[in-house]
C-alpha cells in the first residue's frame, strides 16, 4: 500500500480537524493542520504532501484562491474541497482551478477515506509509469548499442549477427558466460560464445539436452523465435541479478532487431505460464505490439474487476470476446484483461454500454503508452475508479432529462475525481469552467468535443469560439429533438482524459452535474448519438 507521507488539512473548524484527522491516522498517515494560508504553503513546500485537502469554511474567498496558490506550488498535489452546498457555486471555481475531488461537508470518515484510497492509487500508478520511464531510459544506451554492433556486422554472415548479439548481451546481462544456440540437421547447435558458457558443448540432440546442461551448471535460459519458425536458444550464466528485468527486457528488444519475432518462447524464463482461460501476459504484450503496427494504429485493453472473492468470469464477457481480434487474459488475484484493436476508447465505450456489460476501466495505446504493464495497470485503475460512478445506481435512464433529474435526485456522491457533482451555477461561474475545461482539453489534444445546439445559455457559441482553430473537433446536436430545449451538454474528449458537463436551466442559474466519469460520459454520448448532429 503506498504512503503519502503526510495530508494537509486546512481547516478552522475543530470538528473536521478532529474527523478528518482520526479517519488518515486509522490509515497511518499523518494530518498536518494549517489554520492560515501562510502556513498552508509553508507545508507544501517544506513537507511536500501528495493530498491536501481544504475547507472552503475556511476565510471566504480566501480559500478558492489558496486552492490556485497550492496547484501554482506544486502541481502534483492533489487537492480536495469541502464544502456545503450553498458553497456549490464555490466549490465549482475551485474544481476549475485544478481540485480534483469534493467532499460534502459535515466530512465523514468513509468519505475522507475514499478520497484518499483514489490518491494512492493515483501515486502508486504515477510511481510505477516512473518506474518503467527509468528502465527505458536505462536500456536507451543499451540498444544503442546493440543497434551499433549489429549494424556492423555483415548482413550476409549470420555469425557475425549471432556473435554481435552475444557480445551485446554479455554488455547488458554482466554475465560470465553467453551462448547463442540455433537448430541443426540433428539437435541444436552453437552459433554463438562467450567466456564460461564455452564449456558447453557445441551440440546437442535436441532442446530438452540443452535445457538439461544449462540446468546443471546453473544457468538461465531464454528462447528467440525466428520468422521461419526456427527457435534460437540464449544460455547466460552467472547473470548480474540486479540487471534481470533489463536483461530480459533487451532479449525482447533483440527480438525485434535481428530478424526475429516475438521475445519468448518454449522454456523462456521471460513468459508466465498461460493464465486461466486466456493468454499469458507477454503473450498479450505481443498482440498489443502487433496491433500497433503501421500508421494510425490503436487499440484499447478492458479493465474487468472480480466480484469480492472470485474471479471475472469469462462467459459474461462473451460478446466482447466476440469482437474481432479479442484477446482475454486473467490475472492472478482475479481481474480479467480483454484486448480489442483498432477501436479508441470512446469506441469502445460506446461498445461496452451497447452491450450490457459490467464496469470496465480502459486505457488506450498509444497514447496512454505501448507497454502491456502500464496499460493494465492503469486500466485497473481506471475500473477502480468507475465503481463510484452514480450511474451505477440509475438502472437505464429513457432520457438525456431522465438521467440528468436522477443525478440531481441522487444524493451527493462525494470524495472521488470522477464522482458527477451537482451543480448551482450563475451564468459567470457556468462561463468560467467551460472555458477553462476547454483550455485543458485542447492542451491535451482533446480529439472530439460534443456540444448542445442553441441551448439557453450559448454553450455552443463559446466551445465554437474556444475551438476557432480546430473546427472540426465541434459536434453539435440539437436537444431540442429530445423535447430537452432547456438543457446545456458538453461533453469532451482526449486521449487521456474525458469531462462531462450536462445541466438544465433554472430561471437565470445551470443545475448540472459535472463529471469525469467515463459511465456517464458513455451514457450522454450514447443519447446524443440518438440526435440530429448539426453541420458546421
Amino acid at each position: 500500500m503506498t504512503k503519502l507521507g503526510g495530508v494537509l488539512l486546512v481547516t478552522q473548524d475543530e470538528t473536521t480537524r478532529d474527523t478528518v484527522s482520526a479517519a488518515l491516522e486509522h490509515e497511518g498517515e499523518s494530518c498536518l493542520v494549517a489554520v492560515e494560508a501562510a502556513t498552508a504553503l509553508a507545508i507544501v513546500g517544506e513537507s511536500h504532501p501528495r493530498l491536501a485537502i481544504i475547507d472552503l469554511s475556511f476565510r471566504g474567498t480566501a480559500a478558492v484562491a489558496l486552492v490556485h496558490h497550492l496547484v501554482a506550488l506544486d502541481p502534483s498535489l492533489q487537492l480536495a474541497v469541502l464544502a456545503v452546498p450553498s458553497q456549490f457555486s464555490a466549490a465549482a471555481e475551485a474544481l476549475a482551478l485544478g481540485a480534483s475531488a469534493l467532499l460534502v461537508a459535515p466530512a465523514t470518515g468513509d468519505a475522507v477515506l475514499r478520497v484518499l484510497a483514489d490518491v494512492r492509487a493515483r501515486t502508486a500508478l504515477a510511481e510505477q509509469i516512473s518506474r518503467y520511464q527509468a528502465e527505458v531510459r536505462d536500456l536507451e544506451e543499451l540498444t544503442e548499442a546493440m543497434t551499433e554492433s549489429l549494424a556492423a556486422a555483415p548482413l550476409d554472415d549470420p555469425r557475425a549477427l549471432d556473435e554481435a548479439l552475444v557480445g551485446t548481451l554479455q554488455l547488458a546481462s554482466g554475465a560470465r558466460g553467453v551462448a547463442l544456440y540455433g537448430a541443426a540437421e540433428s539437435g541444436t547447435e552453437r552459433r554463438a560464445g562467450y567466456g564460461t558458457a564455452l564449456e558447453l558443448r557445441e551440440r546437442y540432440d535436441d532442446d530438452a539436452s540443452l535445457a538439461r546442461a544449462a540446468a546443471a551448471r546453473g544457468a538461465e535460459l531464454h528462447y528467440l523465435r525466428g520468422h521461419d519458425g526456427d527457435e534460437r536458444a540464449v544460455v547466460l550464466e552467472r547473470a548480474l541479478p540486479a540487471r534481470a528485468e533489463r536483461t530480459k527486457k533487451l532479449l525482447y528488444y533483440a527480438a525485434r532487431l535481428l530478424p526475429l519475432r516475438g521475445s519468448g518462447g518454449k522454456g523462456s524464463s521471460a513468459e508466465a505460464s498461460p493464465t486461466s482461460g486466456g493468454l499469458s501476459f507477454p503473450s498479450m504484450g505481443r498482440r498489443i505490439d502487433e496491433a500497433l503496427r503501421g500508421p494510425g494504429a490503436r487499440c484499447v485493453v478492458l479493465a474487468f474487476l472480480p466480484p469480492e472473492g472470485r474471479v471475472v468470469d469469462e462467459a459474461a464477457l462473451a460478446p466482447v470476446l466476440r469482437e474481432p481480434g479479442s484477446a482475454f487474459a486473467v490475472a492472478p488475484e482475479g481481474s480479467a484483461f480483454v484486448l480489442l484493436p483498432e477501436i479508441d476508447a470512446s469506441t469502445a465505450r460506446a461498445l461496452l454500454l451497447q452491450m450490457g456489460l459490467p464496469v470496465a476501466g480502459i486505457a488506450e495505446a498509444p497514447s496512454d503508452g505501448t507497454a502491456v504493464e502500464p496499460l493494465f495497470a492503469l486500466a485497473r485503475v481506471r475500473a477502480s475508479e468507475a465503481r463510484y460512478s452514480p450511474v451505477r445506481t440509475l438502472g437505464a435512464p429513457s432520457s438525456l432529462l431522465e438521467l440528468l433529474d436522477g443525478l440531481l435526485a441522487t444524493s451527493m456522491l462525494d470524495a472521488h475525481a470522477s464522482s458527477a457533482y451537482p451543480l448551482d451555477l450563475s451564468l459567470e461561474a457556468m462561463r468560467s469552467l467551460v472555458l477553462h475545461a476547454m483550455q485543458q482539453a485542447l492542451s491535451a489534444h482533446a480529439t472530439s468535443v460534443s456540444v448542445s445546439h442553441r441551448g439557453p445559455f450559448g454553450l455552443d457559441a463559446m466551445v465554437r469560439d474556444a475551438c476557432k482553430t480546430s473546427p472540426n473537433l465541434v459536434h453539435r446536436f440539437d436537444l431540442r429533438a429530445s423535447n430537452a430545449a432547456d438543457m446545456e451538454v458538453l461533453i469532451v474528449e482526449s486521449p487521456r482524459a474525458t469531462w462531462v458537463l450536462c445541466g438544465r436551466k433554472d430561471k437565470e442559474r445551470l443545475r448540472a452535474v459535472h463529471s469525469s466519469d467515463p459511465l456517464l460520459l458513455a451514457l450522454v454520448a450514447d443519447s446524443l448519438r440518438r440526435l440530429p448532429e448539426l453541420s458546421a
